[in-house]
């Protein structure tokens, strides 16, 4: 505490011999009002904690010495407020008493409060990290496809996974284009520019590894550092692409389901849901499988037959032959109509059940398809949909009709179409997915 501190001190206690306030002020820093009634009492009855003590320790040592070293003392004002006060004792001549100093350290702590706080989401933030890592590493060691990342300025191999290495004999800090035939370095180096213009380029066909295997090379940019420059290079032999005989096992059924169109979900026969595919998430709006796992099918899948345990003794007696309709209710309470085809593991008392869910909407016929149809009133359903959920079929309903209105008249040309409709082409595309119509405009851009 310098001079400044002291000749401006936020509390200044004037105390006799015994300890007992005789006046008291307050700089204008400190809300303090009626501060009048700690006249004629103990300092020591005025904090909080064990303020007491260190009152006590204060006093004595002012007395012992002319000037008591700093202490921190909670001091609770009139108006029940409590603030951390750091405080130095000075004695008076004869019998004047004691002067008592105050500092509030209500912005220190708080400044403290918030370092510690600070430090505290950055180790949470490092962890996340190293979870974002381990996961990387997994993905990229147990990946069947070649995998490496390159160093743009150098074009040596930054890493490389176990598959690169055995398929092409690649390893961390070769130069690449070592491994490259020497035809094909030129280009190769073209496309990593056209990557760095354009985000990415399509595959390119060259000759990799000690035996020159064909083989497709795509880039893409990776995240780094300020002023660095990786790419993820994906290696892609051409005799596995063109499925020669015991070079790479069929794809996994996992990997079909995920990239079906209608939601798929296997569940016990409790009802707990144990898989889920994209689709399926989709329809009910979670963002990832793991946020249903675990969770009752009963959540989102409202059966016309009753409960889930009904719908599981549906599914039990009709077999394979299961299908019927149902309710299914997002997280946000929107419902849609759906069509569920289900099937147990086996014929007798199966233990899971697969079960394929259907939007209708897109199962709707698009001859004679107007927007007026999703104005209709509901149905024979128990429970009429909320009118947020009218105004939101109704608005999906137009948006689709419009965007088959652009592609009939673009003649499919998706390009032309998104132009006409002030989209742009992902948008279109996602659209397009979205209202299952991508069938119909297959391969016109």
């Amino acid at each position: 505490m310098n001079a400044l501190d002291l000749a401006q001190p936020d509390v200044m206690l004037r105390l006799d011999d015994q300890g007992i306030i005789r006046e008291a002020s307050l700089s204008n820093a400190v809300p303090g009002e009626g501060i009048g009634e700690w006249v004629g009492r103990r300092w020591s009855e005025t904090v909080g904690g064990r303020g007491g003590e260190e009152v006590l320790r204060l006093l004595s040592s002012a007395r012992k010495s002319g000037v008591s070293p700093f202490r921190e003392i909670a001091q609770r004002f009139p108006n029940g407020l409590e603030i951390p006060m750091e405080y130095t004792a000075v004695r008076l001549g004869g019998k004047a008493g004691v002067i008592a100093i105050g500092r509030n350290l209500r912005a220190v702590s708080e400044l403290r409060d918030r370092l510690i706080a600070a430090q505290q989401e950055v180790e949470r933030d490092h962890w996340r990290l190293r979870q974002i890592e381990t996961r990387y590493r997994l993905l990229f060691d147990t990946s069947n496809d070649a995998i490496v990342t390159l160093d743009g300025a150098t074009l040596r191999l930054v890493d490389a996974n176990p598959s690169a290495h055995v398929a092409f004999g690649l390893t961390p800090g070769d130069d690449f284009l070592a491994h490259l035939a020497p035809a094909g370095r030129e280009r190769f180096r073209a496309m990593l520019a056209r990557v760095k213009e354009q985000g990415k380029t399509p595959g390119l066909l060259l000759h990799l590894g000690a035996a020159r295997k064909p083989c497709v090379i795509r880039a893409s940019h990776m995240p780094s550092e300020p002023g660095a420059m990786l790419f993820l290079l994906h290696l892609a032999e051409l005799g596995v692409m063109r499925g020669q005989a015991g070079r790479q096992p069929p794809p996994s059924a996992d990997r079909i389901i995920e990239r079906l169109g209608d939601g798929f979900v296997v569940f016990d026969r409790r009802g707990v849901v144990h898989r889920a595919n994209r689709a399926f998430l989709d329809l009910v709006e979670m963002t990832g499988e793991e946020a249903v796992i675990g969770e009752m099918i009963g959540r989102w899948l409202i059966a016309q037959e009753g409960d889930t345990v009904a719908m599981i003794a549906a599914i039990e007696h009709q077999g394979a032959e299961s299908r019927f309709n149902a309710i299914l209710r997002n997280e946000h309470g929107a419902r849609l109509a759906v069509e569920i085809t289900a099937a147990g593991d086996t014929d007798n008392k199966p233990i899971y059940f697969g079960a394929l869910v259907r939007d209708l909407r897109r199962s709707a016929p698009a001859a004679g398809w107007a927007p007026q149809h999703a104005l209709l009133p509901p149905g024979d359903a128990d429970e009429a949909p909320p009118l947020r959920d009218l105004i939101r079929n109704a608005t999906q309903a137009i948006e689709r009709y419009y965007i088959e209105a652009a592609l009939a008249q673009a003649r499919g040309n998706r390009t032309l179409a998104a132009e006409r409709l002030g989209l742009s082409r992902q948008s279109l595309y996602n659209k397009i997915e979205r209202y299952g119509l991508a069938g119909d405009t297959a391969g016109r851009e």
